[in-house]
């Protein structure tokens, strides 16, 4: 039984790529901008989503005791 179908070529990092099967990175590729843009999204909704928090802090909204020990055992069986 074959466990590894690709020859030990296109699995050795020989060419300066992790493999070559598939088509390599140009160097306009590698140094787009384009996947910072869901980071910026992500960073904004975390912003967003801390300010929210804040302010129902604030009001006084706060979580249980009864809460607060119910995660705690979700996460820590004997906490």
């Amino acid at each position: 039984m074959n466990l590894y179908p690709l020859s030990k070529e296109a699995l050795l990092c020989n060419n300066g790529f992790m493999n070559n099967l598939g088509k390599p990175t140009s160097p306009e590729d590698a140094i787009s901008a384009s996947p910072l843009a869901a980071d910026d999204d992500l960073h904004a909704w975390q912003v967003a989503k801390l300010a929210e928090r804040r302010k129902r802090a604030d009001e006084g909204h706060f979580s249980s005791a009864e809460t607060v020990r119910a995660v705690i055992r979700k996460f820590i069986p004997n906490g």
